[in-house]
């Protein structure tokens, strides 16, 4: 059933998402090609003027597309929880025969994934850009010493890897934090968004002082010979080794976060959910 929410959701997304993100990388190459063309050696002055005018435009096009992808990710994200989940709308999803965490999964799902799609499309769009200019034999310039690369050094594989899947978790930490705070805002009768703005302030400052209170209680003279053993244990490794400890220590704590968020959501809509 959860599969089935995903598929709902990306038909209702795509309605909106699929036009900006074809009509991004479009614009990107329209705007490159006129720009090649009239801002070129052979001297401004000497471009018609009609042609100088379509550069322009297609230009301030593209740079108002990019920013409406930007802000359109943002609303839709925040806009299908909020309004599917509650407002008026989440009398029908929650009276579907699923339970309350999968409702709050498969928007997590689509808002990651796309969030993760406007980002491809914001990388091809540059490279659409100046695709006249040689971006893309730069880019697969960069690509071969890349692999090149992986050949000699395979553990730089496990790394490139790891920094993937640290990215794709904290922009959904980013995401079920931001669920959080909406839920907790719900809980008002009124000035929701309000409150959904202060509890996400809240949060953060949440996070600061139970990272600060970690730090003091590290500091004290009873771990010192646990947190010893720690950096003996890491010093034995090499640069890559350390590193790629580093990234799953983050990625581990990216994925607590994303639990507690979760499970925050999911207590508060099962138990206290507000739709008036």
């Amino acid at each position: 059933m959860t599969g089935k929410l995903v598929k709902y959701e990306f038909r209702s997304i795509m309605k909106i998402m699929g036009i900006v993100w074809a009509a991004l990388p479009v614009m990107a190459l329209i705007a490159g090609f006129f720009e090649i063309h009239t801002f070129s050696d052979s001297g401004f002055e000497q471009t018609p003027y009609v042609a100088d005018v379509v550069s322009i435009v297609s230009i301030f096009l593209f740079g108002g597309i990019f920013m409406a992808m930007i802000a359109v990710t943002l609303l839709v994200i925040l806009l299908r929880f909020y309004k599917g989940l509650l407002r008026d709308e989440g009398y029908l999803m929650h009276a579907l025969p699923v339970k309350t965490w999968q409702l709050i999964t498969a928007k997590g799902v689509v808002a990651v994934c796309v969030t993760l799609i406007s980002i491809a499309a914001a990388f091809l769009s540059i490279l659409l850009l100046t695709a006249f200019e040689g971006s893309f034999a730069s880019f697969g310039r960069f690509a071969a010493d890349l692999f090149r690369m992986y050949v000699k050094e395979p553990a730089d594989i496990l790394i490139t890897v790891e920094i993937l899947v640290l990215t794709v978790v904290w922009i959904t930490v980013s995401i079920y934090k931001t669920y959080a705070a909406m839920a907790i805002g719900q809980l008002a009768k009124r000035h929701r968004i309000l409150l959904s703005v202060a509890a996400y302030m809240g949060i953060d400052a949440a996070g600061m002082i139970i990272l600060s209170v970690i730090g003091d209680v590290l500091s004290l003279d009873i771990f010192s010979p646990i947190i010893n053993l720690i950096f003996g244990w890491v010093n034995h490794f090499d640069i890559i080794g350390a590193l790629q400890t580093g990234l799953i220590v983050l990625i581990i704590i990216g994925v607590i976060q994303v639990a507690v968020f979760h499970i925050i959501s999911e207590q508060i809509l099962r138990k206290k959910l507000n739709l008036e």
